[in-house]
């Protein structure tokens, strides 16, 4: 704890600049926690939460949106659309080279168990149109 009593002082998902709240597991409901200061993620292992910050230099956020509508296979994946772990809006998912993904144009990335090894290292190729 800090000088100011606020366990949760310098964390940016109960900072004002993210609207004061604390980032949840969009399949359980869980708190995320810290991650190597790159990710959250949910303690019951449902996914990883990637702040829209954190994705500065490696992928612009508003590209996903261009990306391919997840249609065909949502009938088959396990999840269905995500709620936003900042806003709790439905988030729109998307599949790229394979991979896929949800997303808020606002807050971040969602990646349900499963897709974050295939997301990271698609991002570490720089391989992103």
């Amino acid at each position: 704890m800090n000088d100011d009593g606020d366990p949760g002082a310098g964390d940016p998902y109960r900072s004002p600049g993210y609207g004061g709240i604390v980032a949840r597991c969009p399949r359980c409901g869980a708190t995320l926690v810290a991650e190597l200061g790159f990710c959250l993620v949910c303690p019951s292992s449902c996914g990883a939460w990637l702040p829209k910050a954190s994705l500065r230099g490696i992928l612009e956020i508003d590209r996903l949106d261009a990306f391919v509508p997840e249609d065909k296979t949502l009938l088959s994946r396990l999840f269905p659309p995500a709620a936003c772990a900042a806003c709790a809006n439905i988030m729109a998912v998307r599949v790229e080279h394979e991979v896929t993904f949800d997303f808020c144009l606002d807050h971040g990335v969602w990646l349900d168990a499963g897709e974050r090894a295939s997301f990271e290292a698609k991002c570490a190729k720089g391989g992103w149109r």
